[in-house]
């Protein structure tokens, strides 16, 4: 992060304590500086040159099952739209009950055009946070950890509303934390990143019109540490994320979106929100 962004200790410290989100009233020129700093940062840090036949290899397949998918109706979504889903491989999972395919997303290293047998529509996203379709536009949206990348993340959830249609359905997934200390190296993130503190996503959802038909608290750090030390990708894993499902329930009282202490990071770390679209 810009150092100049953390000179509003009032402002850092409010954040830090999950009563506002870091970034989401910065002005125009600031969430563009913001962009530039993240548009290609995750595609640097993941690595270029993957081909479509690494898409098993995501790691996210049964975490995104059990805690999204499985709660979508059983139907065929002929418009979905995938906002930073890279290659597309988080649609990997409904993807033979999707029609026409479109992905926002900044790194066109990722840009292949193409997922399975389907044509995939790319589009760059815009500082503003603007989308360039019509209103109603899909029956289905999904964003798996992307709008912590974001600066304004209230704009875009404003846009999912517009572009989604009447009984359409929105899935996203996104850490609930600080993700470390901004003042502080952070290892494995990128420049800006941080979570997004369950109580503000639901301010944003809910003051857009949609409904939270299932939101649920998920990725206990220390689970995921421990099981990955085995190698084995934990959300990959059935069973992983099963047990990551029981520790996240059992310590979903500890919301600390800064973890001041030891005992403060044990915590479900990311919450799904599975919503809908009633009117």
């Amino acid at each position: 992060m810009e150092k100049r962004w953390l000179e509003d200790k009032a402002y850092v410290e409010r954040c830090f304590a999950g009563k506002e989100l870091f970034g989401d009233s910065f002005a125009p020129q600031d969430i563009e500086r913001w962009y530039e700093l993240e548009s290609h940062a995750y595609a640097q840090m993941s690595g270029s040159g993957k081909t479509t036949k690494e898409i098993a290899n995501y790691g996210y397949h049964e975490m995104n099952k059990h805690y999204g998918y499985r709660y979508l109706p059983d139907i065929r979504y002929e418009r979905v739209l995938g906002f930073g889903s890279g290659y597309g491989d988080d649609m990997l999972p409904v993807l033979d009950r999707c029609g026409e395919v479109f992905i926002i997303e900044p790194g066109d290293v990722f840009w292949e055009h193409h997922l399975g047998e389907k044509n995939v529509s790319y589009h760059k996203p815009k500082p503003s946070g603007d989308m360039p379709f019509e209103d109603s536009a899909f029956d289905l949206i999904l964003c798996f950890s992307a709008l912590h990348h974001v600066a304004n993340v209230s704009k875009i959830i404003s846009e999912f509303a517009r572009v989604l249609r009447k009984d359409g359905w929105l899935i996203i997934r996104e850490p609930t934390t600080s993700m470390g200390d901004w003042f502080a190296e952070r290892p494995g993130t990128t420049s800006c990143e941080r979570g997004i503190p369950a109580d503000i996503m639901n301010g944003f959802i809910l003051g857009n019109g949609l409904t939270i038909r299932k939101q649920t608290p998920c990725d206990f750090a220390p689970w995921n540490r421990l099981v990955s030390s085995f190698g084995i990708s934990c959300y990959s894993s059935r069973f992983a994320t099963r047990v990551d499902a029981v520790f996240s329930r059992i310590f979903s009282f500890n919301r600390a979106y800064y973890a001041k202490n030891v005992f403060r990071k044990f915590r479900p770390g990311a919450r799904f929100y599975v919503c809908a679209k009633d009117a």
